[in-house]
């Protein structure tokens, strides 16, 4: 609620020319010390949303009085896209390639060209391809499709749904062109791979900008060009990054979201099959967050970057928090077949407890009690 808060008033303030008399009234906020005080992240929350549509130079100017301290909440890059291939220093085949994607993407060209014109050879591209540049259809096609309005929420989050099937072809492929596996199928992990990658390049692109950031990485995984599994792979897969969620909530919101698109998934079909399949499909995702931060608390008692007690309960904390308003907002239906499936749910995440970590026991226990009560 409190996010949701945020971002409209963000969007409120922006679409009425930044007018709010009463900015004075919170200035004692920004200097609290507790990261996590519900006002200072609200505020932060709005900050950040601002920062989605006008540079932070420009709301300091125009949105908060002369010396106000909450310009400290302001970030100073705002609406900060930046592409690596598209910079005036890389001369590559693969930044040429991405180029030519941008310029076909200006003019509007069908999706179904634009796949056709990036599934060929291109052995320019292909004589240059290292280990971090083999998935490069989906990289030139992100860069370029991103590049392509990369100042604008609105006309992004369009782009992103005219060629979403773009995105989802060249993904295929590139799995398909690096997939390892001896068998004919196509392995999830090539996919899985191809998809964390994207997301990668997505945090890096809009650095500056985490709103923009957690809109586009949602709207890739509401099209289903990438998975919610992979959102959850990218957030778990630099242990010191997450570490950072108690300072940072981007990490949990990218989380958070990737599980409401989850338990969107089944909206067409019947009610009763709708709540037992979004259950377990939220609940597999849940169970996966549960392992990795298992792993992750073991290898931070095991090497240098084990964060201070207060800062592991604070990472612990936000995720609860995150993790049941999701539970809480999934299942609402009292048919049998979802009061099983949330018994099940809660059962099987009382089977990971390892009692290794207290913390991560805790965050289970407090998970399936929530579920629990969702029975009544």
């Amino acid at each position: 609620a409190r996010n949701a808060l945020s971002t409209w008033f963000a969007f409120h303030l922006t679409n009425t020319e930044y007018q709010w008399p009463f900015w004075s009234h919170w200035d004692s906020f920004v200097s609290l010390a507790n990261e996590n005080d519900s006002r200072k992240v609200f505020l932060k929350g709005v900050m950040d949303g601002m920062v989605s549509y006008a540079r932070g130079d420009i709301i300091k100017e125009l949105a908060l009085p002369e010396g106000s301290p909450l310009s400290a909440l302001v970030n100073d890059v705002g609406v900060g896209f930046v592409s690596d291939l598209l910079g005036d220093g890389d001369i590559s085949a693969l930044s040429h390639l991405t180029r030519e994607t941008l310029e076909r993407i200006a003019t509007k060209q069908p999706a179904d060209a634009l796949v056709q014109f990036l599934l060929e050879p291109h052995e320019e591209v292909t004589s240059e391809i290292n280990e971090n540049s083999k998935y490069w259809r989906s990289t030139a096609a992100i860069h370029a499709l991103l590049a392509s309005s990369s100042n604008d929420l609105v006309e992004t989050l369009t782009a992103i749904e005219r060629y979403h099937s773009l995105l989802q072809e060249v993904i295929q492929n590139d799995a398909e062109s690096n997939n390892t596996d001896d068998s004919t199928t196509m392995s999830t992990d090539a996919i899985a791979h191809v998809e964390v990658s994207l997301l990668a390049q997505v945090v890096s692109m809009y650095s500056g900008n985490k709103s923009m950031c957690e809109s586009v990485i949602e709207d890739l995984c509401r099209y289903s060009i990438v998975s919610p599994r992979s959102v959850l792979q990218l957030v778990f897969s630099d242990s010191s990054h997450f570490s950072k969620i108690a300072e940072d909530r981007t990490s949990l919101n990218l989380m958070i979201n990737a599980l409401h698109v989850a338990q969107l998934a089944d909206s067409d079909t019947s009610m009763e099959a709708d709540q037992s399949a979004t259950m377990e499909r939220v609940t597999d995702l849940v169970l996966y967050a549960c392992t990795q931060i298992g792993a992750i608390v073991a290898k931070m008692e095991t090497t240098s970057v084990i964060p201070a007690p207060n800062k592991l309960s604070a990472i612990v904390v936000s995720l609860v928090e995150g993790l049941k308003e999701l539970y809480l907002h999934v299942i609402t239906s009292r048919s049998s077949g979802a009061m099983v499936s949330r018994c099940k749910s809660a059962n099987m995440l009382r089977q990971q407890k390892s009692g290794a970590h207290a913390e991560v026991d805790d965050v289970i226990e407090q998970i399936a009690v929530c579920l629990e009560r969702c029975l009544y």
